[in-house]
């Protein structure tokens, strides 16, 4: 199964290097770009449909691995993503209103509801195991939901979402491995070796931008590794600090879309105001690169999931939520402590200048 495992990492690496340059060309024969803006990082018009060659070589590699009974028992992931990335592709191209995109997510959700990867109870949090049909329906549409807008929303700076999402890959491969679903660990590897090719495009000085095509396809992944591994070894198998876990693997960028949403309705606006409050955001004022920003949040990633994997059977479920809440939040803090610092210093700085000049 290994050999099998390289191989559709290597497949996936492969298709996209081969394909984005066409991808690009074609977007660039068109006029398909990302304009620079206010909140963009970017000085100059950048192709971003880079997920193309994610989402491609994700479905051709494993069609070509699994063969088509495999694929068809995936029928309902295949048609949820495809539908999620064709509605984010021509949001790229043309822009789509938000609510219509709400509106294909929460169907993409359903379609993912119906086909059995569902979130079936809150697996004994506050005491709670399996909830009724309908809760399970609105934990399923609430969880792809969030996850797939952090993901999107987290593709801020070059190589960020790609790092974490390249780490995320890794994680939710070796946990299918090693409860034997063999399947699931390639599905996994398979969009890891795309990520990594997609990278040499975007990581350090970009040449093409991932897009939403690329975040909310590999948002809707995750969501759904995240639920397919609560089902692991039979309904109610999965305790909570289990589960808190496995999230854990995804937690940065729920965790910044979470703190950005309640300080933004805090300060009275709407949770979806556009602005630059997300932690990629901070790490640019603090002056910090694009490359230096990718790699210490990818660092705080793993950090949380190795503090999660250690403390799961040692401390309380709400224990352990409050303290990935904590850790983020100090990091936060510590960071804006540093801008502040950093902004009296140039203030003195600039007064001494003006009083020399005086």
């Amino acid at each position: 199964m290994w050999g099998l495992l390289l191989l559709g990492f290597l497949l996936s690496f492969l298709w996209t290097l081969f394909i984005l340059p066409k991808v690009a060309a074609f977007a660039i024969q068109h006029k398909w770009y990302d304009l620079p803006g206010d909140r963009k990082v970017h000085a100059k018009p950048i192709v971003a449909i880079g997920g193309v060659g994610i989402f491609t070589g994700f479905w051709v590699v494993f069609l070509c691995l699994s063969g088509l009974n495999e694929a068809l028992a995936l029928s309902s992931l295949m048609l949820a993503s495809g539908i999620l990335f064709l509605m984010s592709l021509w949001d790229d191209i043309k822009n789509v209103r938000a609510i219509i995109r709400l509106i294909g997510q929460v169907l993409v959700a359903s379609i993912c509801f119906v086909g059995g990867l569902k979130v079936q109870g809150l697996y004994g949090f506050l005491g709670i195991e399996e909830v009724p049909a309908l809760a399970q329906y609105v934990l399923t549409v609430l969880v792809i939901v969030t996850v797939v807008n952090a993901y999107n929303l987290i593709d801020g700076v070059n190589g960020l979402s790609g790092s974490l999402s390249l780490l995320t890959c890794f994680a939710f491969c070796a946990l299918f491995w090693n409860v034997g679903d063999n399947s699931w660990a390639l599905l996994s590897i398979i969009i890891g070796g795309g990520v990594l090719g997609f990278l040499k495009y975007n990581f350090g000085e970009a040449t093409m931008f991932m897009g939403d095509n690329g975040a909310t396809f590999l948002g809707l992944m995750f969501a759904v590794f995240f639920i397919k591994t609560l089902s692991i070894g039979g309904s109610g198998a999965v305790s909570f600090n289990e589960l808190l876990a496995t999230l854990s693997i995804i937690s940065l960028p729920i965790l910044d879309l979470m703190r950005v949403s309640v300080g933004r309705m805090v300060n009275g606006k709407s949770p979806f105001f556009a602005d630059r409050t997300h932690v990629h955001h901070l790490l640019l004022d603090r002056g910090k690169s694009h490359t230096h920003i990718a790699v210490n949040l990818s660092l705080i990633q793993v950090f949380l999931f190795a503090f999660a994997q250690m403390a799961m059977l040692a401390v309380a479920p709400m224990t352990l939520l409050l303290s990935l809440v904590f850790i983020y939040m100090g990091y936060v803090v510590l960071l804006k402590i540093s801008i502040g610092l950093t902004d009296i210093k140039a203030m003195e700085y600039e007064r001494k200048e003006l009083n020399l000049i005086e």
